[in-house]
């Protein structure tokens, strides 16, 4: 090879000579920040505006300020690349707030969208006919608005899941849509206290929902084809007539999860003859701390085929009160597989299962999802002993 050959060769871009989609991937995966990104304006004309089309940036906030953060989402142009799958992650202080650029809400091609620690401000109009599935992580500071939801579900007429969280409520809060079928909705904790505000939803599609957090009122109007559900109150209980009603307003459900608040609330319903029976769970896991009540309850689920009880570390600083753990006749009468999580030993586990052998006619199995040693619990072979049709599985 003669010099003028080397000459030649050596000058030619091979970088800049391969395709788009080849460069945005190799640009989207640099190891370091994204300000190497757009360092890359300075290779060529060809260069000058193609970071503005990355799929994917990797901010580095031990070096990023807010006002370039602002400026790359602003000049951000994937958009109009006809893009189906969006993320976009931030991670900065809760007292800097980072707006989505006003060209997402007229991207038609979106099918889905998640945005994390960036604010929503809606100024044009929301089109968003393709979007099937929308995540707003970090809602307490996009502080999302009932009307500005309610401007995001008209425009999303095909929207499948809808996850908030945590969502700051400071009003009555609606979601209403007919597509949806998974809905997920987690309350940011405001120094432990209850949020005075009704959380409606209507969505006669939707299949499972899940919620998280304190609030004065939660109201499903409308879910006649729920089959999963996930009521976690945390801390303070909404009133008792409010839980009733919610019970009965999903108690077509098949699989059911209650925190310990609402065992309590469950148990306190029935010492009040607000007897509620969901006829359909099959599937029942509940975090509790006091298992004889959360026993005294269990017939409010004639058909259980599994149950799934998280004994929390306090379950066992507590009597055991027979009184509470009397079942009705009907009990348990279909109850195949318990599985337990546990993490203690302590011998007050015994009459738990004693009850639960003494109900539940044709039981299978109990699994111990504990690390401890089975031998660790005295009493626990001679109970065992009359009940050899069960099998008793440590994990």
């Amino acid at each position: 090879m003669d010099q003028s050959q080397e000459s030649e060769l050596g000058s030619l871009d091979r970088l800049s000579d391969l395709p788009d989609a080849l460069i945005l991937e190799i640009l989207s995966l640099l190891p370091s920040s994204i300000r190497d990104v757009v360092r890359t304006t300075i290779l060529s004309k060809r260069w000058k505006d193609l970071w503005t089309t990355v799929p994917r940036f990797d901010f580095d906030f031990c070096d990023e300020d807010p006002n370039f953060i602002r400026g790359v989402l602003a000049q951000w142009k994937a958009m109009e690349k006809q893009v189906k799958e969006l993320t976009v992650q931030l991670k900065p202080s809760m007292s800097i707030e980072y707006y989505a650029p006003q060209r997402l809400y007229s991207c038609l091609s979106l099918t889905t969208l998640s945005l994390s620690y960036c604010s929503i401000q809606i100024e044009e109009n929301v089109q968003w006919n393709q979007l099937r599935s929308l995540t707003l992580e970090h809602a307490d500071s996009v502080k999302v608005s009932a009307v500005t939801m309610n401007r995001i579900l008209l425009a999303a007429p095909r929207l499948e899941q809808l996850i908030l969280r945590p969502l700051e409520v400071t009003e009555d809060f609606y979601i209403v849509s007919a597509s949806l079928k998974f809905l997920e909705i987690g309350l940011g904790d405001y120094d432990h206290s209850v949020v005075y505000a009704v959380l409606g939803i209507w969505a006669p599609n939707l299949l499972l929902f899940e919620f998280s957090g304190d609030v004065y009122g939660i109201c499903l109007l409308g879910v006649p084809s729920l089959t999963t559900a996930t009521l976690d109150f945390i801390d303070e209980p909404p009133p008792l007539e409010t839980f009733y009603q919610l019970l009965w307003s999903i108690r077509h459900v098949t699989d059911l999860t209650l925190s310990d608040v609402c065992t309590q609330l469950l148990h306190e319903m029935k010492e009040k003859d607000m007897f509620v029976q969901l006829w359909n769970v099959k599937f029942l896991k509940v975090t509790t701390s006091k298992v004889d009540k959360m026993l005294h309850v269990l017939d409010m689920f004639p058909q259980l085929v599994t149950l799934y009880a998280e004994l929390n570390k306090w379950s066992m600083d507590q009597e055991f009160d027979e009184a509470n753990t009397t079942l009705s006749t009907s009990s348990l009468l279909h109850l195949k597989t318990v599985n337990i999580e546990w993490y203690l030993c302590d011998a007050l586990i015994l009459p738990f299962l004693k009850t639960i052998l003494e109900n539940a006619r044709v039981l299978e199995e109990i699994v111990f999802r504990w690390k401890g040693n089975p031998e660790m619990l005295p009493g626990l072979p001679d109970l065992w002993e009359s009940y050899q049709t069960t099998d008793l599985i440590f994990i």
